[in-house]
């Protein structure tokens, strides 16, 4: 289905697209460690599809692009760190494990492409 974008779609779009950079960053503020795998992945952008799902305005599926089109750049980016070790790495909070720089890698190209996906098809 095709739908009409307008001056208020395209501005939540923009306003969703500021949010979704940062998010990955906020496991600061939520006293997680960084790069935490709730904070680093599509998560986040499924929990607003289900919500989304309850509630089927055109103007949240608006905010979905922008905000998991900005997920998936500030992952790639992540993709880039000087070095690969310590707070580069992926941790999953639960049981403290710290994953490879091979599974990191992975998980980070599996969510941009996952993101991507979601932000052009759903």
């Amino acid at each position: 289905m095709i739908y009409k974008l307008n001056l208020l779609g395209f501005l939540l779009i923009v306003v969703a697209f500021f949010l979704g950079i940062k998010l990955p960053d906020w496991d600061f503020k939520l006293k997680l460690r960084h790069r935490n795998i709730l904070t680093h992945s599509p998560f986040v952008t499924v929990i607003f599809i289900a919500l989304y799902e309850t509630d089927t305005s055109y103007f949240f599926k608006y905010f979905i692009v922008g905000f998991s089109s900005a997920i998936a750049i500030h992952i790639l980016f992540d993709l880039f760190p000087r070095k690969w070790h310590g707070g580069a790495l992926l941790k999953i909070p639960f049981n403290g494990i710290t994953c490879s720089k091979e599974t990191t890698k992975l998980f980070f190209i599996a969510t941009s492409l996952v993101s991507v996906f979601l932000a052009i098809f759903y």
